[in-house]
This record gives C-alpha cells, structure tokens and sequence, in this order.
C-alpha cells in the first residue's frame, strides 16, 4: 500500500493507492488557493498509476467552482464516469453539483462502496474498518 498526505493552507490532501484504486482523502475548504496542490495528487494517479479514483469529501466543508469543481471537471475529461467516483458527499455539495450540472458522477455513501463498484478485488478487514 502507498501513502502519502501534504498539509495546505485551508485543506488537506491524503491519498491511498490500494486494490489498484486510488483513493484521494480530502479535507477542509477545496478552493482555488490549494488547487494546484490538490491537482498534484490527481496528476500523479491519472497519469503515473492510470488507475481509477475515489474522491473521499467526508470531512469537506466548502467545494467553489474555480477550485473544486474545476478538478472533477478535468477528473471526468480524463477518466470518465466510469473510472471516477466520489464518496461520503453531504448535501450542499451534492446541491452544487446539480446546479453545475454534473449530477451524473457517480456517489455512494462510503469509500468501501465506491471501491468496490470500481470492480476492484476482494478487500481486507483493516480496509473496511478504516473508511
């Protein structure tokens, strides 16, 4: 399993390579100040790992549309909704993505979920305990 986490100003950014999935943590206000630094991660997943992403907003308290949505935009461009999904969205964000017409990502109420219908192997104990 690889690890790794970066600290910003407003947010913070961990993500897990697991199961062949990268699973991208994020944490805090996702604004165009940590956009760059957000984008790192996705980069690095899309283009190195080439591997399908599950973005975790469980502790996401504010996404705008230059930062936030901006990311998923270039996400679906480069994935697909078929290699992108997105887990524990709370209501006002799920409201921001209609109003932004990009109701159609995929959401499910955890990350074992969305891992799983990623069509990604069987999991271990620790894995389901932890998300």
């Amino acid at each position: 399993m690889e690890e790794r986490a970066i600290k910003l100003y407003s947010s913070e950014v961990r993500y897990i390579y697991r199961y062949n999935v990268g699973i991208i943590f994020l944490q805090g206000d996702i604004d165009f100040s940590v956009y760059q630094e957000i984008n790192f991660f996705f980069e690095y997943l899309f283009e190195i790992r080439n591997s399908p992403i599950v973005i975790d907003l469980r502790e996401v308290k504010f996404i705008d549309s230059t930062g936030g949505l901006r990311i998923l935009q270039e996400s679906i461009k480069k994935l697909g909704y078929e290699r992108l999904a997105l887990s524990n969205v709370n209501a006002n964000i799920k409201r921001l993505f209609k109003i932004a017409n990009m109701n159609e990502i995929p959401i499910y109420a955890n990350v074992h979920q969305a891992v799983k219908e990623l069509s990604v192997s069987v999991f271990d104990p620790p894995f389901d305990k932890a998300c």
